[in-house]
This record gives C-alpha cells, sequence and structure tokens, in this order.
C-alpha cells in the first residue's frame, strides 16, 4: 500500500487554505490525496466525522477546502452527508456516486460549494478545487438558490408526510406495510387472527390519517418511508 504523501509547509501555513480529503475509507483519501499531489496541489487526509461528531476545528479553518467523498447509498446516508456539509466549519465540495437529481440538490441546498461525481476526471476536479479556492462561484448563485427552493419544497412536503406517518398506530401501520408488500386483506387478516373487517378497518383509518382516498395511495406512501423519515432540516447560511 502506498503512502500518504505529506503535505508541503506552504499548505499548512498558517494564513494559507489546506486541502483536506475527508472519506470513509482511508486508502480511497489516500488515493485522492496521492492524485491531488501529482498536481501540485498539496493535501491532508482527514478522519471522516462519525455521525454527531463534531469536525475537528483545530485542523479545519474556515479559509480551508474539504473534499467530502461519500457514496450516499441511502436516505439515512444522506441525512449524515448533510449534516457533515452544513456543520463543516470550511468550504467543501462533495464527490458522490449518487446520480445527479434530489441527492445532489439536497447536497448543494446544505451549502456545498459543488458536489461532483466520483467518477469525474482529475482535470476536471482540479479545476474545480482552484476555483474554489480563488473564491469564484462554480455554481452560477441563481441556480444555486433555484435548487435550495426545490429542496426546501421537497423537504416541506416529506416533513408533513412523515407528520401524518407518525399519527399511525402501530398496528395501522404494520398492516399498511403488509399491504404494501401485496398481502391481500384476507391473509393480513388470517396472519394477525382478526377478522377481514378489522383488517378494513385499519385501513381506512389509516388513509384517513394519510390523507389519501385509496389503499394504493396509502402503500405508496408507506413505500417512500425511508425517504421521507431519511429527509431532515440541516442547513447553513452562506
Amino acid at each position: 500500500m502506498s503512502q500518504p504523501h505529506p503535505p508541503s509547509r506552504g499548505a499548512s501555513r498558517r494564513g494559507h487554505p489546506t486541502i483536506h480529503v475527508a472519506a470513509r475509507l482511508a486508502l480511497l483519501g489516500q488515493t485522492v490525496q496521492a492524485a491531488l499531489h501529482g498536481r501540485g496541489l498539496a493535501a491532508l487526509c482527514l478522519r471522516l466525522p462519525e455521525e454527531g461528531v463534531p469536525w475537528a476545528t483545530s485542523l479545519v479553518r474556515p479559509d480551508d477546502l474539504v473534499l467530502l467523498l461519500d457514496d450516499v447509498d441511502g436516505p439515512g446516508d444522506l441525512r449524515r452527508a448533510r449534516e457533515r456539509v452544513a456543520s463543516c466549519p470550511a468550504r467543501c465540495i462533495v464527490l458522490t456516486s449518487a446520480p445527479t437529481g434530489m441527492i445532489w440538490v439536497a447536497l448543494m441546498s446544505s451549502g456545498a460549494e459543488a458536489v461532483l461525481s466520483s467518477q469525474v476526471s482529475l482535470d476536471d476536479l482540479v479545476e474545480t478545487i482552484e476555483h474554489v479556492l480563488a473564491g469564484d462561484d462554480v455554481v452560477d448563485p441563481q441556480s444555486r438558490a433555484s435548487m435550495i427552493q426545490e429542496w426546501e419544497e421537497v423537504t416541506s412536503q416529506f416533513e408533513e408526510m412523515a407528520g401524518r406517518l407518525s399519527r399511525l398506530s402501530p398496528r395501522e401501520l404494520d398492516v399498511l406495510e403488509r399491504v404494501s408488500r401485496g398481502e391481500s386483506v384476507t391473509e393480513i387478516a388470517t396472519s394477525l387472527g382478526v377478522a377481514v373487517t378489522t383488517v378494513r378497518s385499519h385501513v381506512k383509518s389509516a388513509r384517513n390519517k394519510l390523507g389519501v382516498s385509496s389503499q394504493l395511495a396509502a402503500a405508496a406512501i408507506l413505500r417512500r418511508r425511508p425517504d421521507i423519515e431519511g429527509v431532515a432540516p440541516a442547513g447553513r447560511a452562506h
């Protein structure tokens, strides 16, 4: 295994911004660090903070730049990534394998200077880093404002739906989960040892609480439950 390249003295001297590479896997961070070193950009490998653990402000200063390498495989990962971006004391560029779309919008709305594909070319990565270090807007301010507004609308809708889901009783939630898996009312009644009318009553009550008129719509909301509950407020003003 190759050893990480040490940063130049100039990169870590007070008054000069430092590039930090934060990744879940040390080897991945070291690989990016070595690639940047080959382009004359000294960087430090930084341990990715665990959930709820703040960044080491003694190491990361406001004028520094953090390259956050995060796959964002699911709603929980997105929430954690957004929290890391929002709480990062330095400027932040996120490299992710997540497809473009709402995940990228969510990360941008949390304060990332840029979001790039983990398959980005080294040339494009270096160019983005140089622009951010120079204080340039990598993303057009109007486009950023539009993305933030879009994410706020999605967040508002999901938070409203999360509130409705929280009103379901454990039995109503269980019945809806079974419905969303394709079980029939008769099968659910047999499995739970209750009457078919009881199951239908639970479904009707759940529909009313969710504000939908059909069993299919209620089941569709439940299938989105991980996404809905994965959206938590996180953001910072720029």
